[in-house]
């Protein structure tokens, strides 16, 4: 069976020829042999997905039940090394049994859940492994041999093992005749140039997000990386005073550094609000909500690229809430999407669980190591197909978000790629970046790339765009200066050659002038006011066969231990949107002139003007490792010139 066709082969493709479901693969991804099988039963706790869930996040949070999986299911750990080559995956093996090899299992074998609770119920959850007693000790290996007992029975586990792919995403379906996912409705916080010429207007962000909360029933989990507007804030004390169980989450490194964030959170849990001070290894990095998972057809999710904070999604910018006003202060450039749907409402809440509940309150390794999961939407035009598979860090997308979910899409699709990019460092992406326009090459066709950076960082001696346009940054100081890689050594060049790697540096933008720091006068003295190109964003593929990849996670090493969330999407409305955001944002200009990284390094040279990248939350590529971060003045306000400009300190 092949799981991973090119996209383009899927153009003509419906839902109703079948084999389309077979041949989407890990990044666009695979649908497992059940998903295909006849119509169910109304009631198959094949698609109690919630109480999977909870099974699942109850045995993979325990470290011992972990371990024992890892011994139990050796064998499917072990990875086809002809796949291995195949998809671009590092290894013999995956790190560890998977939570969507856990789920599988659950619907697979349905009968051992009785097991597994007997199991959750007798032995005492206990993380640490060198502080057991004698007793303990004795519970565990009794249960240990229970289980190697059970699954000596190779015929209850016939279905299992034969769907047990590690590199197949876990297909969330809901019963027969449900939908998956409606119409995405998507938000951008500044006017998108469509692809006939008009104008998409800029949306009110903030506004969106309080009414998603507004529309809230039953319940909400929320988790973001910064929070300091009002607006949502009340909303959410207005759903819980509705009822509504509300909790979530903020990144401790910027509560602790910034006092709006502390007022929001005392504001919060005043109003009886759990709100988890997330102490991650990295960032607390995600911008995710979710509502009413536990009711039936009301299930709703809101992902963002933009934190809670009036820099980020306030329609003003930073001067939102003063007297004042500027055409410079704009929003940092970001999208939301709603989505409704039960499917991936219950995947989020599983998530979001393990992180802003305090019964779990998870960190580092202590997270699984997660695959991910898909969810089909309602047809499109045509009968053709509609899709999202998510994937969550850390320990998402077997451990590696960046070389198995971004680089393997790469390699998995055919025609332009166009990006939008705050943070690009991910030497993985690179390489698959790379690879392709090689193959392409070989293959007598034109490599097309169009990518658009924010200008602070696409300028960094770490970034992907730089060393891509032949550039490099040397010296300190006064000295430091852009220099160009020998020919010899720049690889793009040598991939290209010179007429197409020309075409690609004319192809290599930095952002709009907009997105950066600008003075503002006011009667009380002169501000600073910033906006940023926030968007992580990468759009693939021919028309009407592409899949647009976002989320909070910048294309980097760092993001990788961040908690994070990543979504690639197969809907031609949504990609053909996502296209449109990274064309007009490239194609502003100055004095009729592109912006170019290349323009960019020779204007810095010659004015000495370097700009520092103020955003000291993302991680020093020179390290190849997330810097521990002196954090966030992030995303809000105004400061007088010479003070670090807060917009443009922590948008992330």
């Amino acid at each position: 069976m092949e799981f991973y066709p090119n996209l383009s082969k899927l153009r003509r493709r419906t839902v109703k020829n079948r084999t389309l479901a077979l041949v989407l693969g890990f990044a666009l991804f695979g649908v497992s042999g059940a998903a295909l099988a006849g119509p169910k039963p109304k009631v198959d706790p094949r698609f109690d997905y919630l109480g999977m869930f909870d099974l699942t996040r109850k045995v993979m949070t325990r470290k011992p039940a972990r371990v024992l999986l890892n011994s139990l299911f050796a064998e499917q750990l072990k990875v086809n090394p002809d796949l291995a080559a195949k998809y671009g995956f590092n290894g013999k093996k995956i790190k560890a049994f998977t939570e969507t090899q856990f789920m599988m299992l659950l619907q697979e074998v349905p009968s051992i859940r009785p097991e597994v609770e007997a199991y959750l119920k007798a032995v005492p959850k206990d993380a640490d492994l060198r502080a057991q007693t004698p007793q303990l000790i004795a519970l565990r290996e009794k249960w240990k041999t229970r289980f190697q007992d059970l699954f000596k029975d190779k015929k209850l586990l016939e279905k299992f093992f034969a769907r047990a792919n590690p590199f197949e995403p876990f297909l969330i379906e809901g019963p027969p005749g449900s939908k998956g996912f409606g119409p995405i409705k998507t938000y951008i916080t500044h006017a998108v140039t469509l692809k006939d010429g008009t104008v998409r207007a800029a949306d009110d962000v903030e506004k969106a997000i309080v009414e998603f909360i507004n529309e809230a029933e039953s319940e909400i989990r929320f988790n973001v990386f910064d929070f300091d507007l009002d607006s949502i804030a009340d909303a959410l004390i207005a759903a819980k005073k509705r009822g509504v169980d509300v909790m979530g989450g903020i990144d401790k490194g910027v509560y602790d550094t910034r006092p709006e964030v502390r007022a929001i959170y005392k504001k919060l849990t005043d109003a009886g609000i759990h709100v988890q001070l997330v102490d991650s290894v990295g960032l607390n990095h995600q911008k995710l909500i979710v509502s009413d998972w536990t009711k039936k057809g009301k299930g709703r999710v809101l992902t963002s690229e933009g934190n809670f904070t009036k820099s980020c999604i306030s329609k003003d910018g930073d001067v939102a809430g003063t007297p004042y006003h500027s055409t410079d202060s704009v929003p940092n450039a970001n999208l939301a999407n709603v989505y409704e749907s039960d499917e991936m409402a219950a995947v989020v809440h599983h998530d979001l669980t393990k992180t802003v509940d305090p019964e779990y309150a998870l960190r580092g390794d202590q997270y699984p190591v997660s695959g991910a999961w898909k969810v089909m939407g309602e047809a499109g035009v045509g009968g053709k197909e509609r899709s999202v598979v998510l994937a969550f860090s850390p320990n998402g997308g077997l451990d590696g978000i960046n070389q198995n979910f971004i680089a393997r899409a790469i390699r998995e699709s055919e025609g332009p790629i166009y990006l939008a990019q705050f943070a690009f460092s991910s030497p993985e992406v690179e390489n698959a970046l790379l690879e392709k326009a090689i193959e392409t090459k070989k293959a007598g066709k034109k490599f097309n790339l169009f990518a658009v950076g924010d200008t602070p960082f696409a300028m960094q001696d770490w970034s992907v765009t730089l060393n891509m346009a032949g550039l490099k940054l040397v010296g300190e100081g006064d000295k430091k200066n852009y220099v160009k890689i020998p020919d010899e050594e720049n690889k793009w060049l040598q991939a290209l050659g010179k007429d197409d790697y020309a075409e690609l540096l004319q192809n290599l933008r930095i952002a709009p002038p907009v997105y950066g720091t600008h003075n503002m006068k006011t009667p009380e003295g002169n501000f600073q006011i910033t906006a940023k190109l926030h968007h992580k964003l990468m759009c693939i593929g021919v028309e009407g066969a592409q899949v647009c990849i976002y989320g909070s996670f910048n294309f980097s090493t760092g993001a990788e231990s961040n908690q994070e969330y990543i979504i690639a999407v197969l809907d031609d409305e949504f990609n053909e949107l996502g296209t449109s955001v990274v064309t007009s944002l490239s194609k502003e200009t100055v004095d009729h002139q592109v912006r170019t990284v290349v323009s960019e390094a020779n204007r810095r040279n010659v004015s000495r003007e370097f700009d520092p990248a103020y955003d000291d939350q993302v991680d020093n590529q020179k390290a190849g490792k997330p810097m521990k971060r002196q954090l966030a003045r992030a995303c809000a306000g105004l400061v007088k010139p010479g003070a670090a400009p807060l917009g443009i300190a922590a948008a992330q």
